[in-house]
């Protein structure tokens, strides 16, 4: 047995392929790649795979097995697919703010309304931000709650589907890119200052990616620089399912990514398009897979042994 059969050997490759496609194209972009953050993340990914094989053959715990393995294919997750974020901001497509605001118009949306209504109050602009920020954090959760309480096949389809959602997102992305409403509305001043981090942060990489003047890339400083879709949106609806027959944990899970998406919007600087599109990718994943696993039987072929 293998440790790279949990979640699969096919969400493996597809990690490799575009880890190796994303520095090649940082490189083929003239852009230095910092080894520090880099070679830190890769060796606790060989740390948790040389666990993950200790906890399978040598000392058997299924448990301890499954959660090192999964941590370390998140780890490598961030590392590859992630990264593959920033050369496609770097492409030459129009942006298409224009096109996402003329929508909001489409169906009613004030924008700038919107989220004056949302973040007036400090304690619910508070929340909103905890909830967003909250996002990323729950991936390791996720891994911890379902591998402990011994939901292998439900952690294995989680994990499987975050590079690929991604990489729909991406995709999306670069076909599409978008500076978001906050410079496309000119939010200035106070209101400016009450919204959250999302939408500002990743303005000067991105344009700096987009002018062909960024220099060299950090995976330790790493922005989220897609717009469009929203993959915190994907995130909630993968991370709510992932959690949702888990006892005491699945109904506040299912509340707090339903807060989630909605801290999109002023936390995360997000179109109401990129939310929709997000929220489609996620669903979207969920129904193609569960489509395809009542057609074969798929289970983490890793676990078997100690299983017995």
């Amino acid at each position: 047995m293998s440790v790279f059969n949990f979640p699969g050997r096919a969400a493996w490759f597809l990690l490799a392929i575009t880890g190796a496609t994303a520095y090649t194209a940082l490189l083929a972009l003239g852009i230095r790649i910092e080894p520090e953050r880099l070679a830190l993340t890769f060796a606790l990914i060989a740390i948790f795979l040389a666990a993950s094989f200790f906890y399978l053959s040598i000392r058997p715990d299924r448990r301890l097995a499954v959660v090192t393995a999964a941590t370390a294919f998140m780890l490598a997750f961030a590392g590859t697919t992630g990264v593959l974020t920033y050369p496609a901001a770097a492409t030459s497509a129009a942006t298409r703010d224009g096109m996402f605001m003329a929508f909001e118009r489409f169906i009613g949306v004030d924008w700038r309304a919107l989220v004056d209504a949302m973040t007036a109050s400090s304690a619910v602009n508070t929340g909103l931000t905890l909830a967003y920020l909250s996002s990323l954090p729950q991936i390791p959760l996720t891994i911890l709650v379902l591998g402990f309480v011994g939901r292998d096949d439900r952690l294995a389809t989680y994990l499987s589907l975050l590079p690929a959602t991604l990489i729909c997102t991406i995709l999306l992305f670069a076909l599409a890119p978008a500076f978001g409403p906050i410079p496309s509305y000119g939010i200035e001043g106070e209101l400016y200052e009450r919204l959250g981090p999302g939408g500002k942060a990743f303005l000067p990489d991105f344009l700096a990616l987009r002018q062909g003047h960024f220099a060299s890339f950090d995976l330790g400083k790493m922005e989220g620089v897609v717009t469009f879709p929203s993959f915190h949106c994907v995130l909630a609806v993968l991370t709510a399912w992932a959690l949702a027959p888990v006892r005491w944990v699945g109904a506040p899970a299912i509340l707090l990514n339903g807060i989630v998406v909605v801290s999109t919007v002023p936390v995360g600087g997000h179109y109401i398009a990129d939310i929709v599109a997000g929220l489609a990718i996620g669903l979207a994943s969920l129904a193609i897979r569960a489509k395809l696993l009542s057609r074969i039987a798929v289970g983490p072929p890793m676990i078997a042994p100690v299983l017995r």
